[in-house]
């Protein structure tokens, strides 16, 4: 892949982590107006359980792409260098993408058992991803301002 293929892969790669940063707000906002949801299957429960659904799943394709990019970052690499992590949110992800016969699929009950950890470690990937993405984007204007 030459540079203007990799430069437009990585900002495709961006929309990705947009989309899932926008499920992350949504999650966050459900949970700021109703707490604590201890009922899944309520209306709140639904909604917090499909906008965090949505943001894991799409965080995993973001990673995805990272690798195929094989783009660096200390950060970023050192979360993913979790393979217990990234292993739970690959399943998690497919039983996001692929109908399960079961509502609380075990794909999805291994991350959540993990309680308090995978969830720091998810939140701490997404904040590098996305520090990674604004700092690559700043990069790529001072070229553009260089250049004219």
């Amino acid at each position: 892949m030459n540079a203007k293929q990799q430069k437009q892969a990585v900002f495709s790669l961006h929309r990705y982590y947009m989309w899932c940063d926008q499920m992350k707000a949504h999650f966050e906002q459900i949970a700021l107006e109703h707490g604590r949801i201890n009922d899944l299957y309520s209306p709140e429960g639904a909604k917090i359980f499909m906008y965090m659904s949505y943001w894991y799943a799409g965080l995993y394709v973001v990673t995805e792409g990272w690798k195929q990019l094989d783009l660096a970052d200390p950060r970023v690499d050192l979360l993913r260098s979790s393979t217990k992590h990234l292993a739970l949110l690959k399943r998690y992800r497919h039983g996001v993408f692929h109908f399960q016969r079961n509502y609380f699929d075990v794909r999805f009950r291994e991350l959540m058992e993990t309680g308090k950890e995978s969830v720091v470690w998810i939140g701490d990937l997404h904040e590098a991803l996305g520090a990674f993405f604004l700092q690559w984007i700043d990069k790529e204007k001072l070229k553009l301002k260089k250049n004219i």
